[in-house]
């Protein structure tokens, strides 16, 4: 059985992860935004930030995506990966509509999935990500299992997701080699070593599966003469989004505080303007907030394990701040 290089999740299953990136939309795109979440906001006087989210969520959710940008200036960005927890959500949504037989393609209706504690929507039919109270860019999300490795030194490596279209002929190719592994294969490995495939949202590269001894690794290669190549990495690896571990081991919202401020914070949200916003400066308290409470439980709870205590108390319900915003 020959060994893989660069596969950090070997599970049966797709290691799907889901990754975004700021999606600047178009000034009218913008305004009709800024209408939406007035609306959205008047509905925030409830305590249940979870009924406020959705109320939130079905006023944008026929909203039309936002207008892409243009690719020079997107390719300058990094997809950066959602919480683990809205991970897991957006692969229930999204497999409980494919376990069905039903493809993943643009006439499915995937519906849309509440993320980071009910402050944002993810429109799994847009692949866009927006936010539910403030006003913030969009964000393109990916689901993502396979990575484009651009190793820019021996400390720093950066994964560029292979689009969802290529990154499931990869995963086919894949699957192949691996059976065709299986000493009662009736496929020969070396027929699929010499397989290829073209990618398609990636115009100039082909995937092909590179023997090194008994090492099998993914690559991407350039269709050119004296072109690029890349090691593709299956699933993303560890990682740890700030403030998830706090923000998720505590109940559902009790108390919910609106953070207002001056009208200098309009000057303070420009782009050109180094103070952070309120926005900025309430996800900090928020922050801090859920860490000093999943700190004080935690403590907690180890004081009465220490004690042979069995029952241990119920982590405490954790408080939503919102920024109210000038426009």
């Amino acid at each position: 059985m020959p060994t893989w290089d660069f596969i950090e999740d070997a599970s049966s299953e797709t290691p799907r992860i889901w990754l975004s990136k700021a999606l600047p939309a178009s000034s009218a795109s913008l305004s009709a935004e800024k209408r939406r979440l007035d609306t959205a906001t008047t509905t925030c006087s409830t305590s249940n930030s979870s009924s406020a989210a959705a109320a939130a969520a079905a006023a944008n959710a026929n909203a039309a995506p936002a207008t892409a940008t243009d690719p020079s200036d997107d390719a300058q960005q990094e997809y950066k990966p959602l919480r683990k927890v809205d991970c897991r959500a957006l692969n229930e949504q999204y497999n409980m509509i494919t376990a069905a037989g039903v493809p993943a393609d643009s006439s499915t209706q995937l519906g849309t999935v509440l993320i980071e504690s009910g402050r944002a929507t993810a429109n799994l039919d847009a692949r866009t990500v927006y936010s539910n109270f403030y006003n913030m860019p969009r964000r393109r999300i990916i689901g993502a299992a396979w990575f484009t490795r651009v190793e820019k030194s021996s400390k720093e490596i950066v994964l560029h997701p292979l689009s969802e279209r290529d990154g499931s002929k990869v995963e086919d190719l894949y699957r192949e080699a691996v059976a065709a592994s299986s000493s009662l294969s009736r496929v020969s490995l070396d027929d699929v070593i010499k397989e290829e495939i073209l990618l398609e949202d990636e115009t100039g590269y082909k995937v092909v599966i590179m023997k090194m001894g008994r090492t099998l690794t993914m690559k991407k290669k350039s269709t050119g003469l004296f072109g690029a190549s890349y090691n593709l990495q299956r699933g993303y690896g560890e990682y740890t989004v700030p403030g998830e571990e706090d923000e998720v081991c505590l109940g559902p919202p009790r108390h919910l505080f609106f953070a207002v401020h001056g009208i200098g914070e309009a000057m303070w949200s420009r782009d050109d303007c180094s103070v952070p916003s309120v926005v900025a400066q309430t996800d900090e308290a928020r922050a801090a907030m859920n860490r000093k409470q999943a700190e004080m439980w935690r403590a907690d709870c180890a004081r009465r394990t220490k004690a042979g205590e069995t029952s241990l108390p119920p982590p405490p319900n954790r408080i939503e701040i919102l920024p109210i915003e000038w426009y």
